[in-house]
This record gives C-alpha cells, structure tokens and sequence, in this order.
C-alpha cells in the first residue's frame, strides 16, 4: 500500500514498520515470524527453526518456555492477519507453521519487496 508508513508503538516506543501488501503493523518478534513463515511456501518452517529464527541472537539464549512463548506470539499476530484474511497455523506434521488464507486455507506465499525484507531483520 503506497500510503503505508511505519508507526511508533505507545506502550515500548518500538517503530514497527508496515508489512504491504497487508498494511499492518508488526512487532519486531510478529514480523520475524511473519517473514519466516511467509517465505517458506508449502512445506513450511518447522517450529525449532523457527524459534531459532525469532530468538537465536538473543544473547539470553531467548525465553525459558520458547515454544510457549512463540504460540502466544502467533496468537497475537494471526489477530492482525485474519483481518485481512490470512493466517499461520500448523501444517500436516503438526511442527511446520505455514501462512494460509483463511477462508480456503491454500498456502499464501508472500515475497517481500527489497525495501521490506530490510525492515524485518
């Protein structure tokens, strides 16, 4: 969406940018799944990849409870996504997350331009 900017979160002051074609504003740890998950197509990314992909430079190591902690954060972001008629859910192994349309549930798979990929690392 060309009108689309980033905007400031009021509760952290974290800038969270717009992720077009959706027009919606991410998280930081919301647009790293997001981006993992979209790129991965039908097979999906399995969720240990994905935990690495969201807390492996962390240098805490991450949360205690990752797998937990990642659930609660695709319960959140899936919020975002249903209102534009996508979601992330688990696909046939019940380990690989993979973005889907919400009504059909066909795997969506979405490129990001140059200009977005940078504002998801």
């Amino acid at each position: 969406d060309a009108g689309v900017t980033d905007k400031v979160c009021e509760h952290c002051g974290q800038t969270l940018p717009a992720i077009a074609p959706f027009g919606l504003y991410l998280t930081r740890g919301e647009a790293r799944i997001f981006e993992r998950v979209a790129r991965a197509g039908p097979g999906g990314v399995h969720i240990r990849t994905l935990i690495d992909h969201v807390w492996g430079d962390d240098p805490n190591g991450g949360p205690l409870y990752a797998q937990k902690s990642l659930h609660v954060r695709i319960w959140h972001l899936n919020k975002k996504l249903r209102s534009k008629g996508k979601e992330i859910s688990c696909g046939n192994r019940h380990t690989n997350y993979v973005l889907r349309d919400a009504a059909s549930q066909n795997v969506f798979l979405w490129v990001p331009r140059s200009d977005q990929s940078e504002a998801l690392a």
